[in-house]
C-alpha cells in the first residue's frame, strides 16, 4: 500500500461491523464509504458556517496544521 496515498485508521470492532453492513447496502468498500461520510460531514459543517465545502476544508486543514484560525 502506498503510504503517501493511504493511511490506516483503527475503529472499534462494533463500529467496523456497522461500517461493513452499511458498505454492503451501498455496494461500496469501507474506504469509499468513509470518504463519502467525510465529504457529507464537510458539506454539513460548511453549510452551518455559510461557507463552501472547499473553503471549509481549506480552513480546517490550515487549523489542523497550525497555520491559521
Amino acid at each position: 500500500m502506498n503510504i503517501q496515498k493511504h493511511k490506516s485508521v483503527a475503529v472499534r470492532k462494533e463500529d467496523h461491523e456497522t461500517l461493513t453492513a452499511l458498505c454492503g447496502k451501498e455496494h461500496r468498500g469501507p474506504a469509499q464509504y468513509m470518504s463519502l461520510l467525510i465529504k457529507k460531514e464537510i458539506e454539513r459543517r460548511a453549510k452551518q458556517k455559510r461557507m463552501t465545502p472547499e473553503a471549509y476544508k481549506i480552513k480546517i486543514m490550515k487549523e489542523a496544521n497550525g497555520k491559521g484560525n
